[in-house]
This record gives C-alpha cells, structure tokens and sequence, in this order.
C-alpha cells in the first residue's frame, strides 16, 4: 500500500463513523472497529450508526439491529478512554443524503473542527469508489479509514484523505449468519451476547428462548 494515504491527525481529536446494516453484528464488524482504533490511536470517539434504510437490502426491524450493536460492544474489549455511541435515531440513520447530512450536522455541532473518518472494510470502500461515493466524501471534507478484508484488492494508489488499517478483517459474513439460523445451527461468527439476543428473541428464524 502507498504509505500516505495519509495521517488522520489533526489539530483536534478525529471522530470515527462506522455505517452499516449490521444484520445481523458480527465479529468481523467489531474487528473493524479494533483495526480502526489501532489504526488512528488519537480518536476517542466513535459512532455507530446501524442504517435504518437501504436501497436494495430489507433488513430486519431497526430497533434491533441497535440493539445487537449494543450487545456485542459489550463483549468487545475497545481499549479505555474510547467512547462509543450507537446512534438510535431512523432519522440520522438514514443512507440518503438529506439523512447522512443531518447526522454529519449533529457531529459537526458536538465536535467542531474535528475531522471524521469513515470506517469501512475494503468491500464496502471499494464498491463505494466504484460508485463515486469517495470522491464525493472527501471533496466534502470527510476521511476514510479502511480495513483490508480477504478477496478484495485495494488499489495501490490512494486519493490524499484515505489511510489503510494496519490489521485484517476476516471472512466473517452477515449473509452465512442469516443462513445458519435459519437452518437451526447457531453461527460461529456471532459474539455471545448477540446471539444471545437473537435467540431470545426469536430473530433470523432462530428457535426463541426465555
């Protein structure tokens, strides 16, 4: 990699942002968020925002996508001194832009001048610099933060504003999850307290229990 995609210090702390379905959390999520604390050590403030729309996923209620976002930050161990918020708000949850601006305004208003780095895995930064997505983000002043994932190349040369983790992400997969629930079988994937949370609650087809 082209060692200066760049440094996201700055004159203030960087704040994080890490968008998602989550549908369901995975261990691979929460590994992304660890790259990415270890990668930009000087942030100490995250938010996680489950979407709460998408254009061509239907996932499950809202409501409990931050809820097993929530659960598995229990079992993370995020190093001290970090702060991490799970926005549970539809209307900053939003992918459209109206919506991705009222949550940059509500960050922008709690951390003035920081700059914020997307967090992302190297799948979902390389189908969004497909798509122009990147460009858009960092002409708008935002940075990314990008963990490298198996199976997906990240180009050699990077725009000024993008910085690659120095950890991995693994193979873990929201889709194989979803598939072994529904097939009776509890996912290796899944931290204890979300699939504690899933079963209690009878979600993805699992068998509900008290």
């Amino acid at each position: 990699m082209v060692a200066g995609a760049c440094s996201l210090l700055g004159r203030r702390a960087p704040v994080l942002l890490y968008m998602g379905t989550f549908d369901p959390v995975h261990v691979g999520h929460i590994a992304n968020l660890k790259a990415a604390l270890a990668g930009v050590p000087e942030a100490k403030q995250v938010y996680v925002v489950p979407t709460s729309e998408h254009p061509s996923k239907q996932p499950i209620a809202y409501e409990h996508r931050v809820a097993m976002m929530r659960a598995a930050l229990r079992d993370a161990g995020l190093p001290r001194g970090v702060k991490v918020v799970v926005v549970d708000d539809p209307r900053l949850a939003r992918v459209s832009g109206a919506g991705f601006d009222t949550l940059s305004a509500m960050i922008h208003g709690k951390h003035p001048g920081a700059p914020v780095a997307i967090m992302t895995g190297a799948d979902a930064f390389c189908t969004a610099a497909e798509g122009g997505l990147v460009r858009t983000a960092l002409r708008w002043g935002y940075r990314y933060a990008v963990t490298p994932r198996a199976g997906y190349a990240i180009p050699e040369r990077l725009p000024f504003g993008v910085k690659v983790m120095p950890e991995s992400g693994g193979r873990e997969s929201s889709t194989r999850a979803r598939a072994e629930l529904a097939a009776g079988r509890l996912p290796q994937d899944l931290t204890p307290s979300t699939l504690r949370y899933i079963v209690e609650h009878g979600l993805y087809g699992a068998r509900r229990q008290p």
